[in-house]
């Protein structure tokens, strides 16, 4: 198993942050994305990613997971950026299967990645700035 630590937390959750290439390009629908940025919250921020490890911690299947996830993804996606959906879609699938892993290894341990990693989402997602600090780029 995969161990999450603190350093590949704040790389995941700056993956899903990414403004271009994350959660607000590709789960926030084109003409919903300037509303996404009024009043951003936890919430908005890691939805679709919090349904997902929802799941994960209510016992059900990876696959079902995954699908909690793919249910937030926009339909309006260009198809010049079918590529960058397909890397980014991958790249939430490997950091899901790291937490249904721990899910199933230690629930407690679970719990506290999950609530950190949704918390790193909306801190990387509202000051971009900080993902320099927080992943030593």
């Amino acid at each position: 198993m995969k161990k999450i630590t603190v350093e590949g937390l704040f790389k995941d959750a700056a993956f899903l942050a990414d403004k271009d290439k994350g959660i607000p390009h590709f789960c926030v629908e084109p003409e919903e994305r300037g509303e996404f940025w009024k009043n951003l919250t936890k919430h908005k921020a890691g939805k679709p990613v919090a349904q997902a490890l929802d799941a994960i911690l209510a016992g059900r299947s990876f696959n079902e997971a995954i699908e909690r996830f793919l249910r937030n993804v926009s339909v309006k996606i260009a198809q010049n950026e079918q590529k960058d959906l397909g890397s980014f879609v991958g790249g939430v699938r490997e950091i899901l299967k790291k937490f249904f892993a721990l899910r199933q290894d230690n629930i407690s341990e679970f719990l506290k990645a999950k609530n950190s990693f949704l918390s790193a989402i909306f801190i990387l997602t509202r000051y971009p700035n900080l993902r320099k600090e927080v992943c030593n780029e």
